[in-house]
């Protein structure tokens, strides 16, 4: 299980998440049509791998979307508490000053809750399975190595 804070950010052109995990940020970024990732521990700065950060990216870029659809926020950041385990991600993120998202990802579906709105939406194929999967080894490898 691995728990942190989640912060997604989408603009028109650029795309963020950023995971900060025991004192661990980890965070991929695209700017235009670039893509670039990083860690900073303690101090200390070092550079993901472009195909990680890639693969973050794209993935994590279509459930901000969707939280910026279904809320209908004019906010393009969003941050909350964040908690990973081998099939599923759980986190809350906070749209407005009191009002949060909770969003769980499992392999078939990605659900929605805010205020009386629950929603879940089936995956076709393998997505939510290889952004748990990505998600899940890039943050062990980063954060297992310091």
């Amino acid at each position: 299980m691995i728990n942190g804070v989640i912060t997604l950010t989408r603009s028109r052109r650029f795309r963020s998440v950023d995971f900060n995990i025991n004192g661990v940020l980890i965070s991929a970024m695209m700017i235009g049509k670039s893509y670039s990732g990083l860690i900073a521990v303690k101090g200390s700065l070092g550079v993901m791998n472009i195909d990680e950060a890639k693969k973050l990216i794209v993935h994590w870029d279509k459930v901000t979307s969707l939280i910026i659809r279904v809320t209908g926020s004019n906010f393009y950041t969003f941050s909350g508490p964040f908690q990973a385990g081998e099939d599923t991600v759980k986190f809350n993120v906070y749209f407005d000053v009191f009002k949060d998202v909770k969003v769980t990802i499992t392999p078939n579906y990605v659900q929605l809750i805010f205020q009386d709105y629950r929603r879940r939406f089936r995956s076709r194929g393998e997505l939510l399975g290889e952004l748990i999967k990505s998600t899940l080894s890039t943050l062990s490898k980063y954060t297992e190595a310091h």
